[in-house]
């Protein structure tokens, strides 16, 4: 697979996917390119069967993530990121595994910490998924998860870096709470982005955090209506047993190409997502 000069018009970010060298890996990265896709934010994906059962642990599982997106960049024409940190289901699964909170909080805090270490040296720009479990959890392990939460909006704020937040269903409600702590803790709210979104494009819906939306057609088509701060990821998860779930990896460059085609998408709507936004959030240079 080799670049070849204009054949792709504009740049296109999924925000959100993960990769695994035990599954389609460098070939979805491939398909993804044939669809149109450009750049790819390569998100740490936990191995809940395997969890690191110290610091050490988890920094090795950390690199691996970083040395994917920068294979990516040596052996194909796509330009990737990484974005590492232990999963906030992490914290139940050592629990659920017989260790006490307190002592799974602190092995989940080393990880973070960890993975901030990258960050500066970097090998990956944002700490991410963070946050807290997608479900119910008893009230010991929230309060765990939000310290460690919040404690990763510090990290990020000291080193300058985003955060990619994982949670319970994303509602204006949720977004107000995550933009409070982050406000509380002086992280500014375009380095919050919010993963797995629904069309929260509006202030008074996302609270200032940054959405990072499903790429469905309706929720495109919706969001574009509302305005164009946002980002679009597939949260592609690069496991045989369910292939294309969340999406398919050539989901956003051919949702993109598709919206512009029919009118959905304007070409400065596109610009907005794939490189502006993701230059305000994270830093990076989205260009051909």
């Amino acid at each position: 697979m080799t670049a070849r000069p204009g054949e792709h018009p504009f740049p296109v970010l999924d925000n959100h996917c993960h990769l695994d060298r035990r599954a389609g890996y460098l070939s979805a990265v491939e398909s993804f390119w044939r669809a149109g896709g450009t750049h790819l934010n390569v998100v740490h994906k936990p191995d809940f069967s395997a969890l690191p059962t110290d610091a050490e642990g988890y920094a090795q599982t950390l690199v691996i993530s970083c040395g994917m997106a920068e294979e990516i960049v040596r052996e194909t024409p796509v330009k990737a990121w990484a974005t590492i940190s232990p999963h906030p289901v992490d914290l139940v699964k050592h629990v659920d595994r017989g260790l006490p909170v307190e002592e799974a909080e602190d092995l989940v805090r080393a990880g973070i910490e960890a993975s901030a270490d990258l960050v500066r040296e970097g090998r990956a720009i944002a700490i991410g998924e963070v946050g807290r479990p997608h479900f119910e959890v008893s009230e010991d392990i929230m309060e765990a998860s939000n310290r460690l939460f919040e404690h990763s909006m510090a990290l990020a704020r000291d080193i300058d870096c985003a955060i990619v937040v994982h949670t319970e269903s994303t509602t204006p409600e949720v977004c107000a709470d995550i933009a409070a702590r982050a406000d509380r803790i002086g992280l500014p709210l375009d380095r919050v982005v919010k993963h797995y979104s629904p069309p929260l494009v509006l202030p008074k819906e996302n609270k200032g955090l940054m959405p990072s939306i499903l790429a469905s057609r309706r929720f495109c088509r919706e969001a574009t209506a509302k305005g164009d701060r946002f980002m679009l990821e597939t949260d592609y998860l690069d496991d045989p047993r369910r292939p294309g779930a969340v999406m398919a990896l050539t989901t956003v460059p051919k949702r993109s190409y598709g919206l512009l085609q029919d009118g959905s998408f304007t070409e400065d709507a596109l610009h907005k997502m794939h490189v502006h936004w993701p230059k305000v959030a994270y830093g990076i240079d989205v260009r051909l």
